[in-house]
């Protein structure tokens, strides 16, 4: 009972306020969701799926999917990709389904640095199945069963689709990145009711990493990814520490909320040729460790143009090579 009335509350504060975007631990690793500048910066054509289940020991709390394709084409100066996000929330009681469409135009700016400018428009649909939710004036406090009608006003539509624009840079080099993209900059209004508003904050994120050669082992690199995000009172900062030393790739993260420390997040994954695939969990850390189960996430990619290394430079016009680890 606590566990479901916990998760009430969290589409309670969904429904009637403010609303954040799902994170993902593996952001190198959903380029496409993670700044729109990204997109073709691996050359590609890539193809990556993502799946996260956040929390599931309280019921299948949030689990979101995520399906991309990006790829550079010269043609169009820049880089093009697509994704569609799924979100669910308390076993798909809420649900916020996004496809997504962008565009960056890279530009030279020496011979050891690009910069890429990108453009997102998405078209997003949310979704609430009223007739699932149980609130607090229904439970009869002696048996603790829902026994009465709620008195909670209903929604005026139970599904709201929007428009969303976002933008994004990205430069960087053969060994490191900075990278800033700003979602939902049009605010787009996520109220169910029609007579309230509710528009989604615009998220800012800040990015920034590099990937090093161990002077012991040509074959290791050791890789630190930092991560900001900002999006309406909701702050917090991911940072991780990866070591890749032929396929395998392994790393140790931190994700803070500046309120709290909110996870330790565990690495673990392989890259051959065109494959990649990893692994994480979050370790909760917060006064809810133990309580939630944590989370799992799962990334797999498939680059094309790793198939064929000796070509991707100059396949592209005006390369620079971005760091592997995209």
């Amino acid at each position: 009972m606590k566990k479901t009335c916990f998760i009430l509350t969290l589409l309670v504060i969904g429904i009637n306020a403010y609303s954040q975007d799902a994170e993902f631990s593996q952001f190198l690793n959903n380029p496409v969701y993670l700044n729109p500048a990204m997109a073709g910066s691996a050359t590609g054509p890539r193809f990556i799926l993502n799946y996260r289940n956040q929390w599931p020991e309280l019921q299948n709390a949030f689990i979101t999917y995520a399906a991309s394709y990006d790829q550079h084409i010269n043609s169009a100066s820049g880089g093009i990709g697509f994704q569609i996000t799924d979100d669910a929330v308390a076993n798909g009681i809420y649900n916020k389904l996004a496809i997504t469409g962008e565009y960056n135009y890279l530009v030279k700016l020496n011979e050891k640095t690009a910069l890429r400018a990108g453009f997102q428009a998405s078209f997003l649909q949310t979704r609430i199945d009223w007739s699932k939710l149980l609130f607090g004036d229904q439970i009869d406090p002696a048996t603790v069963l829902p026994l009465y009608s709620t008195t909670e006003q209903t929604p005026s539509f139970n599904k709201k689709s929007n428009i969303d624009i976002g933008a994004g840079l990205l430069i960087y080099s053969k060994k490191v990145y900075l990278g800033a993209s700003f979602k939902h900059i049009n605010q787009p209004d996520q109220s169910f009711y029609q007579d309230r508003k509710a528009p989604l904050p615009t998220r800012i994120l800040i990015n920034l990493g590099a990937e090093v050669k161990t002077k012991r082992n040509g074959k290791t690199y050791i890789s630190p990814n930092v991560m900001f995000t900002s999006q309406g009172r909701f702050q917090e900062i991911v940072g991780y520490m990866m070591v890749i030393r032929g396929p395998v790739m392994l790393g140790l993260g931190l994700r803070n909320a500046f309120q709290n420390t909110d996870a330790m997040i565990f690495y673990a994954g392989i890259k051959t040729g065109i494959f990649k695939i990893m692994y994480s969990y979050d370790n909760t850390l917060s006064n809810l460790s133990g309580q939630t189960g944590g989370a799992h996430e799962i990334s797999i990619s498939l680059n094309l143009s790793e198939g064929d290394k000796a070509n991707k430079k100059r396949n592209i016009k005006n390369s620079i090579q971005c760091p592997p680890l995209f």
